[in-house]
């Protein structure tokens, strides 16, 4: 769902999607921690994993600015009533892609 085109999506797809990409972006942040700390974040505070990704080199640091956009449309795209825009779809895909990259280096 995360993979939609924001383009052709109608708003409530284009959240879901955006939904699914935080989603997968903080997975994937959490298998970089996994595989070079032995640890994830487990807090509800995403400060905390953003905190731990800095531990975890530059794949980690590569990895934290991937997380912070995509943590700064979470709400959005999940508690409330407006739906992301096309733009703020798009780079949250960017955004997913390339921490499942950097995941998959890690």
């Amino acid at each position: 769902v995360a993979e939609l085109d924001p383009l052709s999506a109608d708003a409530p797809t284009r959240s879901a999607a955006v939904s699914n990409a935080v989603l997968a972006g903080i997975a994937a942040a959490d298998a970089i921690c996994c595989r070079r700390l032995g640890r994830h974040s487990a807090a509800d505070d995403h400060q905390q994993a953003l905190a731990l990704l800095e531990e975890a080199g530059d794949v980690g640091k590569a990895a934290r600015g991937h997380l912070e956009t995509l943590l700064s449309i979470k709400n959005k795209a999940q508690y409330e009533e407006v739906d992301p825009t096309v733009t703020e779809a798009k780079r949250a895909i960017r955004a997913m892609r390339s921490l499942l990259e950097l995941a998959a280096t890690a």
